[in-house]
């Protein structure tokens, strides 16, 4: 810590210009890395409500959604549906942007709420898609109606 501190700053304390470059790729850098190295996504369904989780063991980001509110899960669907050579270059790209861990929307799995979509579950390949989604579906099933059950039993 010193030593960053001492290449950032003279002796005289005076901020070196030519770091703020460093300091502004370092962080994002370091953020991705970490991602690749040590990043997760978690799904956790309880009685009333889903969390989704992500985190790459600094930063974490929650979101709770109630079962109430869950219209439906889909299968996030290709943007582009044409076999022009423009768009296959499209879908890789955004195949390849998948790997970044907090881009909004991009996610292989969504929730249909009534207002709005929320994508989650970015590295999925194709093949562990309809495996993941029959197990949320699943899941959330039973946690619906384990709830019916407690509101049933009052």
């Amino acid at each position: 810590m010193v030593v960053i501190f001492e290449i950032i700053f003279d002796p005289n304390l005076y901020f070196q210009k030519e770091m703020l470059g460093v300091l502004i790729v370092y962080a994002p850098f370091f953020m991705y890395t970490m991602w690749l190295m040590f990043g997760y996504e978690k799904i956790i369904i309880d009685n009333e409500t889903v969390e989704l989780i992500k985190s790459n063991r600094i930063i974490t980001k929650k979101k709770t959604i109630k079962l109430s509110e869950i219209k439906s899960i889909k299968v996030s669907e290709k943007i582009f549906n044409s076999n022009k050579l423009i768009d296959v270059i499209r879908e890789r790209l955004l195949e390849k942007i998948r790997a970044f861990p907090f881009w909004i929307r991009m996610g292989q799995l969504k929730f249909q709420l009534q207002y709005k979509e929320i994508t989650f579950f970015n590295g999925l390949s194709y093949s562990e898609i309809p495996i993941m989604k029959g197990k949320i579906e699943k899941a959330i099933k039973d946690a619906t109606q384990r709830q019916l059950k407690i509101m049933a039993g009052k």
